[in-house]
């Protein structure tokens, strides 16, 4: 799984919306690469998805990289693809708990 972060922060291999994340269970700043893998392992909720693999390309997450590049794709800045993209009080983008 390690080749999907590339260079990034170990931080930045986690998925923020993940509830031990939010939560600060996980000190997700103070991990090494290695206890930042088992953890994953262990409860796979943890990873920053979507994994992309393109040939030699690998990359994490809904952000330009490498697979995104290789394939022409450009995401526009402007838009967030982690955000929700239901507006309004009736819904939520929450799991639930």
């Amino acid at each position: 799984m390690r080749p999907f972060f590339g260079d990034k922060p170990v931080s930045e291999w986690f998925n923020l919306s993940a509830p031990a994340v939010k939560s600060d269970t996980i000190n997700i700043v103070a991990l090494s690469a290695r206890q930042a893998l088992n953890l994953m392992l262990v409860e796979p909720l943890l990873i920053c998805r979507p994994l992309l693999q393109y040939g030699q390309q690998w990359q994490s997450g809904f952000v330009n990289g490498p697979v995104l590049t290789a394939l022409g794709i450009v995401l526009d800045a402007a838009t967030d693809l982690n955000d929700c993209p239901i507006v309004g009080d009736a819904f939520k983008c929450e799991p639930p708990v």
